[in-house]
This record gives structure tokens, C-alpha cells and sequence, in this order.
């Protein structure tokens, strides 16, 4: 399997959350590509009540709608909703927000789970999806709504609200471009250099430790590293053959166990990937344990840790630990 045909792989292993992307749609799925569509009847933001929450539900059949959950005496809601405000303009109505009083309407933030204020949760096609609690930096704000976005229009998600201000989406045009470490690290990955894209994002993460997205890129590229030396000139036959092999191979020869939990990741099966490692980890104790779940949470990011696999990897993981 040469490098190219990796990154195919990747790509379909990374498409398992709606915090993960192909590196090639970043560019046309920016704020102001949205296309020219007839807005919906509904508003860009709105209060959201135990009695109105279904409407909110059934508008997320059409367009991404992200629900802020906050508190009365809480600073941190006031400025979280008013960032979403802001940005729900600047992407020009591709998703809409709806408030929801935790102190107000208790059951439906108890409904979405939330138990801290503030709190955002996407709802798509109906369904809730936690993204985050607390206020998140703007630009990482941002990143976290482009990929839901990129999530929802797999699904033909991508109706357009109404907005007040044409400005907005001009904002969104410069404030959303990428920075010039991440763009030229997308551009080795399109280019099939993971040395370089390496590098890059190695770069990144070492000048802003807080910068989410570089990181995650640079662990998937590191698997992706690991996964080409395992065979980057060899048939998928190989992947496979390994993945049989491991079957007998004692859970505590973790480095055989490592190498085809990484491949079950790239190749789009993470959960047969988490539960190999959390197995193993039942198996270790000191040292070679912490290098196995260094790994596995390295693999929980690459694949997105809203993920329901990761969730419930979580869990595992949690329980053979402790």
C-alpha cells in the first residue's frame, strides 16, 4: 500500500466524527462558501423551551442548529452566547442557535445532560451531540463549528438560516483562514510528504501547546507514519494477514498488539482498535501499561473524541484501569 492510498484509508477512518475532516475540503467548506440558497422560515437564534425543543429538534433535519445551555449569574454564559451570536452571523446562518435556561427550563438541560453551565450541543437530524463545555478559545470555536458543518452536509444538511448582516460573512473571510503552519502542513498530507506535513504540525503544536487542531493532525499523522512502515510498498493482504497473526499472539507482547490496533484505526475500524488496547492494558502493569495507554488516548484523538467508539472506549478503558 503505497502513501497515497494510506491517506485514502485515513481519511475513511477519521470520517467517524463530526470533529474530524479531509484535509481536501477545508478550503471550499469555509464560512462564505455556503451556496446560494432560499433561507428557511426560521429565526438564526432563538429561546428554546421544554415546549419548543421538538421545533429545534425537527429544524435540525435541515440545517446544523447548536444549543448554548446557560446560567443567569454566569459571566462565562454571557460571553459564550455572545460569541455564538457573533458567529452564527459570520458563518451566515449555516447553523442556528437556540438558548436554553439551565435555570429556567432544568429538565431539558438535564435531558441534554448537561451538568455544568455554560454548554453547547449540536443537534443533527434530531439527534444531540455533545460538543463542549465551558468557553472555548474563538478560534477554536471556529474549528469545532467548521467540522460540524463538513459533518452535517454528509448527511444534506445544509439549509441556511436568515441573518441580518451581509457583514458578517466578510468577517468570517479573514478571521477563518487557516494559519499558515496548518495550511502548509494540509498541503504536504495533499501532497502525500508526511515528513513535512510532520514538521509542520509538529511546528504548531510546539509554538501554541493549546492549538487542538495541530495536534490532532500530528497524531494522525504520526499513525500514518507508523502504518507506512509497517508495509507502505505492500497489498492490503499484508494489513490483514497481521491482524489474523495477532489473534494468537499473547496480550502481553504489546508491541505486536500496538502495530495492528494502529492499523484497525487507519483502516476504519477504531473500535476493534480500543478494545485490542484496553485488553492489553487488563494484561500490563507499570511502565509497558502507561506506553500502551499513552497509544490508546493518542488513537481516542486521532479518531475524534466525540465519538460514540471513543465514548465507549472511554468507559473501558476507565474500568481496567481502575
Amino acid at each position: 500500500m503505497n502513501q497515497d492510498n494510506l491517506i485514502n484509508a485515513m481519511r475513511g477512518a477519521v470520517d467517524l466524527s463530526v470533529f474530524n475532516r479531509d484535509s481536501g475540503q477545508r478550503e471550499k467548506d469555509r464560512p462564505n462558501s455556503a451556496p446560494a440558497q432560499d433561507a428557511l422560515p426560521a429565526p438564526l437564534i432563538d429561546t428554546v423551551t421544554e415546549q419548543t425543543l421538538p421545533d429545534a429538534l425537527a429544524l435540525s433535519v435541515k440545517v446544523p442548529i447548536v444549543a448554548v445551555i446557560h446560567g443567569a449569574d454566569s459571566d462565562s454564559s454571557r460571553k459564550l452566547t455572545e460569541l455564538m451570536k457573533k458567529l452564527a452571523a459570520e458563518f451566515s446562518g449555516r447553523f442556528g442557535v437556540r438558548l436554553i435556561s439551565a435555570d429556567t427550563q432544568p429538565r431539558v438541560a438535564a435531558m441534554l445532560g448537561v451538568q455544568a453551565v455554560p454548554a453547547a450541543v449540536a443537534f443533527l437530524q434530531q439527534q444531540p451531540i455533545a460538543l463542549f463545555q465551558g468557553v472555548p478559545e474563538e478560534n477554536v470555536l471556529r474549528q469545532t463549528l467548521g467540522r460540524l458543518l463538513e459533518a452535517a452536509a454528509k448527511y444534506g444538511i445544509t439549509g441556511v438560516l436568515a441573518t441580518d448582516s451581509d457583514s458578517g460573512e466578510e468577517a468570517a473571510q479573514g478571521e477563518a483562514e487557516l494559519p499558515p503552519l496548518h495550511k502548509e502542513g494540509f498541503a504536504a498530507l495533499e501532497a502525500g510528504d508526511l515528513r513535512l506535513a510532520h514538521d509542520k504540525f509538529a511546528q504548531a503544536v510546539s509554538e501554541n501547546p493549546h492549538d487542538t487542531e495541530a495536534r490532532h493532525e500530528l497524531l494522525r499523522v504520526e499513525l500514518l507514519q507508523r502504518v507506512g512502515k509497517i508495509g507502505a510498498e505492500q497489498d492490503v493482504k499484508l494489513f490483514r494477514k497481521i491482524l489474523a497473526e495477532s489473534k494468537n499472539v499473547p496480550l502481553s507482547e504489546f508491541e505486536t498488539h500496538l502495530q495492528a490496533a494502529d492499523i484497525e484505526v487507519a483502516c476504519g475500524h477504531p473500535e476493534a482498535g480500543f478494545r485490542r488496547l484496553t485488553d492489553v492494558i487488563r494484561e500490563l502493569s507499570g511502565d509497558e501499561r502507561e506506553t500502551v495507554r499513552k497509544r490508546l488516548l493518542d488513537l481516542f484523538c486521532v479518531a475524534g473524541e466525540n465519538t460514540p467508539q471513543v465514548r465507549e472506549a472511554r468507559k473501558a478503558l476507565a474500568n481496567a484501569l481502575f
